[in-house]
């Protein structure tokens, strides 16, 4: 392993990239009371992850990801969602979303991909990644395929996670590690639902972890966009690749 950040880009952050059309940082966009997020703002699109019910708002938690902040889920009922589709946030063909995210737990162990502990997601269930005990990350589109993928977590343990939709494929990636094989996908055309974060396409299946950030983008990054993403993961939230 690596530590990526060795050299500084103090300036850089993933906004400036070309594609990123939405960007959550945990230090910014975050209204709160009681240390209970209502509303989560990117700062691309203003894209609002929000929940109004008290009882299924996360937790704002300091000094996380290298002494910033973080939101809390708390793996029994909190998440936010979005009120626009995630159509509006990427493009059909290809979509790229980065997560900075450490693992508290990992409960499920189910056979179908999308009823494991929920981390991102569109209400529909179409597109998105869950985590799943014994084996790691997990991806899932809307044609039905699923890679059951041995990317193990580290409990407690900050990552960068990547899930992409390129090339009629899906793929997963722990840190700066190679994408997993691919797997034939649907078209992402029919994300008419929002974004949901810390649960799954159902409202359940709950995820416990903490997230710093959140990227996406609608176009493929070039290799030293994809290298400047994952360095800025490293010197911002303390991810050792």
């Amino acid at each position: 392993t690596k530590r990526v950040g060795l050299v500084q880009d103090l300036d850089f952050l993933p906004r400036q990239i070309t594609g990123v059309t939405a960007y959550w940082d945990a230090d910014s966009g975050v209204t709160q009371a009681s240390s209970l997020a209502s509303a989560w703002v990117d700062v691309v699109g203003a894209f609002s992850l929000a929940q109004a019910t008290g009882a299924n708002k996360p937790t704002v938690v300091q000094n996380q990801f290298n002494r910033r902040t973080a939101l809390r889920f708390d793996g029994a009922a909190s998440f936010m969602t979005t009120a626009t589709a995630l159509s509006a946030v990427i493009a059909a063909a290809t979509a790229y979303l980065y997560v900075v995210y450490r693992p508290i737990t990992v409960t499920r162990s189910a056979a179908a991909v999308y009823d494991n502990d929920g981390i991102i997601t569109d209400t529909n269930g179409v597109f998105g990644m869950t985590a799943k005990s014994a084996v790691g990350l997990l991806d899932y589109n809307n044609d039905g395929a699923w890679q059951n993928n041995t990317l193990a977590l580290t409990l407690g343990k900050p990552l960068i996670v990547t899930m992409k939709h390129a090339g009629g494929n899906i793929n997963v990636r722990k840190g700066n590690a190679a994408y997993s094989a691919n797997v034939a996908s649907g078209n992402t055309s029919s994300l008419t639902g929002g974004l949901r974060l810390g649960a799954g396409y159902d409202n359940a299946h709950f995820g416990n972890f903490d997230v710093g950030a959140i990227v996406f983008m609608n176009a493929a990054p070039s290799a030293s966009d994809d290298y400047r993403i994952l360095r800025w993961a490293g010197q911002e939230f303390g991810v050792t690749l």
